[in-house]
């Protein structure tokens, strides 16, 4: 009986664990599923920018749901100037904080068009559903812990690295030189 050719293992991806812990996931074998983590950094600023989404989009809604984009984009503003992370003026929130408004934003998204469902447009409705997966699809993507510290400059370093470059582009210029 002859073997059947089997096909070539998948080439793992350098963010996955060795250990193959989706496939433990899978078989129900505990842990959760490995996936790519958000920095905190970014999700501030996908924050930022959901804020001034919701900001503009209150701007072509009628007077009923104005008031309610603009205090559910105001409180995105307001969490992540105040957070610890890289993008905030005060370190006053704590990141699981963060966490737990940007969880009730989404849901307010959410509720906002059943809340106002008389003179609320499908379009800002839909629109306010969309940003509310957005976020809640970032909340669960953000890895809320802070950024490992920089490498401080080492002047010594940096001279050995620059002459050994700039002795590099002498040397290739040497050769190239006729003569």
């Amino acid at each position: 009986m002859a073997r059947r050719p089997t096909a070539p293992p998948k080439r793992r991806s350098p963010v996955s664990p060795p250990d193959g812990g989706d496939r433990a996931w899978r078989r129900g074998e505990g842990g959760l599923p490995s996936r790519r983590q958000v920095p905190f950094g970014l999700h501030q600023g996908v924050d930022y920018l959901l804020a001034l989404f919701l900001g503009e989009l209150a701007l072509h809604t009628r007077s009923e749901t104005q008031r309610d984009l603009l205090v559910l984009g105001g409180v995105l503003v307001v969490v992540a100037v105040a957070s610890d992370g890289p993008l905030s003026l005060v370190k006053a929130v704590p990141l699981w904080a963060h966490r737990v408004v940007d969880v009730l934003v989404s849901a307010g998204l959410v509720a906002l068009p059943v809340a106002v469902s008389r003179g609320r447009s499908p379009t800002s409705a839909l629109l306010g559903v969309i940003v509310a997966v957005l976020l809640g699809r970032l909340v669960l993507s953000t890895r809320y812990a802070p950024s490992p510290p920089r490498r401080t400059l080492d002047a010594d370093r940096i001279v050995r690295q620059g002459s050994r470059s700039l002795g590099r582009v002498a040397g290739r210029w040497a050769r190239r030189r006729p003569g």
